[in-house]
């Protein structure tokens, strides 16, 4: 029985808030030379190194935004934002040679 104020119940990774059928799909770490790259909930991506970040990368409104020290790191992380913005069709990064 549990204690008054207290939830009966704890809620279970699927039934959490934003977690679960709701959920648009996995998303994935991706290794390249050397970085993970992570994606992030909000349209971008950071750059770690042995467990230490050194690269984060945006797309707001349009812009995208690199911030690393790293030029691999730099690289990587705009390429693959990128690829991201190309395969969503944002403006300015779309694939010319798939246009009509």
């Amino acid at each position: 029985m549990a204690r008054p104020g207290h939830p009966a119940k704890m809620a279970r990774s699927a039934d959490a808030p934003g977690h679960g059928a709701s959920q648009s799909g996995p998303m994935h770490s991706q290794w390249i030379d050397g970085l993970v790259l992570r994606p992030m909930m909000d349209a971008g991506y950071t750059a770690w190194r042995d467990g230490r970040r050194v690269g984060i990368a945006q797309l707001v409104e349009g812009v995208l935004t690199v911030e690393a020290e790293d030029a691999k790191a730099r690289y990587a992380l705009l390429g693959r934002l990128e690829a991201d913005a190309r395969a969503a069709g944002v403006p300015g990064f779309a694939d010319e040679r798939s246009v009509a």
